[in-house]
């Protein structure tokens, strides 16, 4: 999963889901639109924390659209 290819795919589909987010919810910006320019810390790391943001976002328009 920390592979270079794999990540930038990752990071692809990630600044679609947070344009999809904001459009659709009128969310303030996600901070993932700009943790692509800050990859310090082992990718291990990095990963969750990518993650770990994800899933507030993810949760954030699953309750958006459910309501």
């Amino acid at each position: 999963m920390s592979k270079p290819r794999s990540f930038r795919k990752l990071m692809r589909s990630l600044q679609r889901i947070a344009l999809y987010c904001k459009t659709s919810a009128k969310l303030p910006p996600p901070q993932i639109l700009r943790s692509h320019q800050t990859l310090t810390g082992s990718p291990r790391a990095l990963m969750r924390r990518l993650l770990s943001r994800i899933k507030s976002i993810y949760v954030k328009c699953r309750y958006i659209f459910k309501s």
